[in-house]
């Protein structure tokens, strides 16, 4: 017997690749720069040919390539001038990255894609289509293969490399230059655009918003509502309705003069001469014109009301509707009479505003997020980059303060000029949290021969628009802001955003992110830097980007691992290492859901719908999980949650209401699909039989059941599973018969209407489930469990005490025993507790079992002897106690390799070690946060 340490451990070549064509996908979502970015986190070297090069290329796979060097591993990448459609600027970028060695193929019309990820005997070869673009890596119609397997391809694939290596010339300076003036030449004779600014026509998602207000005015509504992310031509939209609707005269409201300016020139070019036009506000004074273009604060004067009759406009649009809950919104509302009255806001939800949604009639005619414009191309891509900030230094030492000072300022500019734009120069927009900070952040550019500004809400309009115009010409290269240009300015130009304060709001990240996502001529993508400081509330970085507001903590932690793969579009996401941890960190401590947050919900959708809330509006139109508000103090059902805070709730005189409660903690919460599927047939025919539900269940979702399934899950929803006991008192089945049991039976309509709600929700909670991976036997991978989720799945007749279960617990009865394991161990715990639980590779596991545990103990010889007795070992792994609760993933299902097993030592007490293969690698962005210490 020995004592075992982590590092004693022979860690396996991994037999986990496979061959397989890798290509760019919508649904299911996949990206060829996924493949990439995995394969090299397993890679010691990366070589590369590639025809055609871009900065957004680079830019989707630099922080990878930047962490790859930082291991210590080398890069060589070959582009080429075939065509010169490869960018110097890119060139430039990559042989800046440490350990990246760039060559150019000169003269040569060269079209190959060839990537090779060196790993000795694990070597890998992709060959294809894609270049390094970011089309190629994340959107287009792309076809390559990736394999590992055959020496001789692997070999041959390398040779050719080399080949290409030693015929091409390293990118200097001299080179760079005079393909730099190559690359010039080509550009002046074959001039392209990205985007026409003046293509003023519907894009997809506004052809069908305006199909949406069509409809809506001829079921009798008089107003709508558009929600729409920045950047999406709200005011577009807008123009395009009232030509539609062959309007006479429109009011145009917005809460600055400079916007009301700008959407009248839009609707100018949309409408033509078929109108007059008119400013009102400051000193213009246009009150004659058809369409008129003002401000709230204009129009809401007294004096100005009255020389406007109530019918004047046919059309009323209000920009920004967020606010339109304010008096002067409000006595504009109550004076005017029009044929519509359009909203148009990108936050309806916004903390400080009210209901706007009654304002509105309800009446949500298109609720368009940044998602679904990222994914119909509408917004320009974007490239973002978490960057740790620099640890803060606090001291009444006015130097060392200084100093500190000096040094994030170094910190945010080496970052801004490292990232740069596209292939244009940078058009900066800032963004700090203090004005001295700011003004001292735009002296310290200037310092350095950079040309910047400050703007906050202290600089007059004129001054402000004065910066905006100097940025769009070139003339200025940084405006750092304060507390203004969140919202109401339209600056196509700007090519990065530096985001250097603390943030503390989801919907002003969104905001601000989205100052830059405007398409304009030759900008090809968005780079957005943002600085992240250790604070509490970084885990609203992953709810802005991903857009989920669930404030579900794995879900968050999942959308982080994933970084841009869950994401529509080009656009890509990276963290650095310190920078990712702070995220993790902050999701972890991140404060509960309370009441008043689910109140606030509640309510928020109860406005948007008109209606009294049900589980499934409140997945449609919510953010939080709608299973949140059951899961509280005494509150185990919506029903329940509406009964103690909605006073106007239409289900009251139901009163308690015990079982649908029961029903939804214990067999209806979306934990795996059974229970749903056979309560939603049991309900529609009263008896069931099992050929019935393995049809339903393979219909639905597409998983192989079994009798044994059919009979556990007809027990749970019998509530005989949760407590030691079960519920005696119900009957929701009748076990003998397989029949609807009498308690259900007896529901009124209002009470199954609520009990088919919660069998929906159940459902759909299910499928979220069974997104996050592949389906295993009752588990989903990558997915977590709770304890009792385990055993309920496994079927065992009752809920095990937990403080019994010890890291594993087998169960003759139902052939299993289920492995609970904690990757990184507490150092605080006991020494005896302390098993040696370890990954030998994605497709291998180490582990020990309980103290006091020999090769002859039961265990431990049915573990042994699983190809005789068929034992199930499914692994649950949770990275720590202490961060991630108290679910752990489903990894998969384990088999003992024979000859591996040995008694060892624990904390001075006998054990046994073994060694497992399971039956599918683990997946990678799944083993590398559990392995790693991010």
């Amino acid at each position: 017997m020995v004592q075992e340490s982590r590092k004693q451990y022979q860690f396996a070549l991994d037999p986990v690749y496979e061959d397989k064509f890798v290509t760019n996908s919508v649904n299911p979502r996949k990206r060829v720069l996924t493949e990439i970015k995995h394969a090299l986190l397993e890679a010691d070297s990366f070589d590369t040919a590639i025809a055609f090069i871009t900065k957004s290329g680079v830019m989707s796979l630099y922080q990878a390539l930047e962490e790859f060097g930082e291991r210590g591993c080398k890069v060589r990448i070959v582009a080429s001038d075939y065509l010169n459609f490869t960018q110097p600027e890119a060139l430039d970028s990559l042989r800046k990255i440490p350990g990246v060695e760039v060559r150019l193929l000169q003269g040569k019309q060269y079209h190959g894609k060839l990537y090779i990820f060196n790993k000795g005997d694990n070597s890998k070869v992709m060959v294809g289509s894609s270049n390094l673009t970011q089309s190629a890596l994340s959107s287009n119609e792309e076809i390559n293969f990736l394999y590992s397997k055959g020496a001789e391809r692997i070999r041959q694939a390398k040779f050719q490399f080399e080949q290409i290596w030693s015929n091409s010339v390293v990118v200097d300076g001299k080179v760079l230059e005079q393909y730099q003036k190559q690359y010039d030449k080509h550009q002046a004779r074959n001039p392209k655009n990205v985007f026409q600014l003046e293509s003023f026509t519907p894009n997809e998602l506004q052809e069908l918003a305006l199909e949406n207000l069509r409809k809506s005015r001829l079921s009798g509504k008089k107003r709508g509502l558009v929600v729409s992310a920045t950047g999406t031509g709200k005011t577009v939209l807008s123009a395009f309705d009232v030509r539609q609707t062959k309007a006479k005269s429109a009011l145009f409201l917005v809460h600055r003069t400079n916007i009301a300016s700008k959407s009248m020139q839009t609707y100018q070019t949309i409408l033509k001469d078929e109108y007059s036009f008119g400013l009102v506000g400051g000193k213009a004074n246009e009150w004659g014109a058809d369409f008129l273009f003002g401000t709230v604060q204009t129009i809401a004067r007294p004096e100005n009301l009255k020389r406007l009759d109530s019918r004047q406009f046919d059309y009323i649009v209000i920009d920004e509707t967020h606010r339109a809950s304010a008096a002067s919104y409000q006595r504009i509302i109550e004076h005017f009479e029009p044929k519509f009255l359009l909203g148009m806001t990108a936050t309806p939800e916004r903390s400080d505003s009210q209901d706007i949604f009654s304002i509105f009639d309800n009446n949500i005619v298109c609720d368009i997020r940044l998602q679904d414009a990222l994914e119909t191309d509408i917004l320009c891509p974007f490239h973002y980059f978490g960057i740790a900030d620099l640890s803060h230094v606090e001291s009444d030492d006015l130097s060392l303060a200084q100093l500190t000072r000096d040094q994030r300022f170094e910190h945010i500019l080496t970052q801004s000029e490292k990232l740069g734009a596209d292939s244009t120069p940078i058009k900066a927009l800032c963004f700090l949290s203090r004005v001295e900070e700011a003004n001292r952040f735009a002296e310290y550019l200037i310092s350095k021969g950079l040309s910047a500004v400050a703007l906050s809400g202290n600089n007059s309009e004129v001054e402000k628009q004065q910066a905006i115009k100097k940025l769009e010409n070139g003339e200025l290269q940084y405006i750092i802001t304060v507390d203004i240009f969140n919202e109401g300015i339209d600056i196509p130009s700007i090519n990065q955003i530096v985001m250097a304060r603390p943030t503390q709001s989801a919907i002003i990240f969104v905001q601000q992110l989205g100052r830059g996502l405007r398409k304009a001529d030759n900008k090809e993508y968005l780079t957005v830097i943002d600085i992240v400081g250790n604070y509490d509330n970084n885990f609203l970085i992953p709810i802005a980007l991903y857009g989920d507001r669930s404030r579900n903590k794995d879900t968050l932690r999942r959308l982080l691992r994933s970084e841009e793969t869950l994401l529509p579009g080009e656009s890509t996401i990276s963290f650095d290492r310190i920078a990712k941890e702070r995220i993790f960190k902050a999701i972890q401590t991140s404060p509960k859901i309370g009441i008043r947050e689910l109140k606030t919900e509640y309510a928020l959708v109860k406005a948007k719908t008109g209606k009294t809330p049900t589980l499934m509006a409140l997945r449609k139109h919510g953010d939080l999980s709608p299973l949140m508000f059951c899961r509280q103090s005494k509150i185990n059902s919506l029903h329940d949650f509406a009964l103690k805070y909605d006073k106007e709730y239409s289900h009251n005189h139901l009163g308690e209401f015990p079982l649908l409660g029961l029903l939804v903690k214990e067999a209806l919460d979306g934990v795996q699909a059974f229970e749903p599927i056979a309560l939603k047939l049991l309900i529609q025919g009263k008896t069931l039989r099992y050929e019935t539900f393995k049809q339903a269940c393979n219909q639905q979702f597409g998983i192989a059941t079994s009798e044994k399934n059919f009979k556990d899950c007809l027990r749970v929803l019998n509530l005989e599973f949760g407590q030691p006991n079960g519920y005696s008192e119900f009957q929701v089945v009748d076990l003998d018969s397989n029949s609807l049991g009498r308690d259900i039976d007896k529901f009124d309509v209002t009470q199954k209407a609520l009990l088919n709600d919660a069998i929906e929700n159940a459902l759909s909670e299910f499928e979220v489930r069974q997104s996050i991976g592949r389906f295993n036997d009752g588990f989903v991978v990558g997915a977590k469990y709770t304890y009792k989720e385990t055993f309920r799945i496994l079927g065992w007749s009752k809920n095990p005490n937990p403080q019994n279960i010890g890291g594993y617990s087998y169960n003759r009865e139902t052939n299993d025993c289920a492995i609970f394991v904690n990757y990184n161990k507490d150092e605080s715990i006991s020494a005896s507790t302390q098993y040696h639980d370890v990954f030998l590779s994605r497709s291998r596991f180490h582990w020990t079992t309980k103290n006091k545990r020999s090769l002859n103990s039961p265990e431990v010889r049915a573990l042994l002897n699983q190809n005789v007795n068929n034992l199930r070992v499914p692994l649950f792994i949770r990275k720590e106690a202490a961060s991630e609760g108290s679910a752990r993933y489903y990894i998969g299902e384990m088999s003992a390799i024979k000859g591996s097993e040995k008694e060892t030592m624990v904390g001075g007490q006998k054990a046994v070690s073994i060694d497992f293969e399971l039956d599918q690698p683990v997946p990678q962005k799944l083993y590398q946060h559990l392995v790693n210490k991010v």
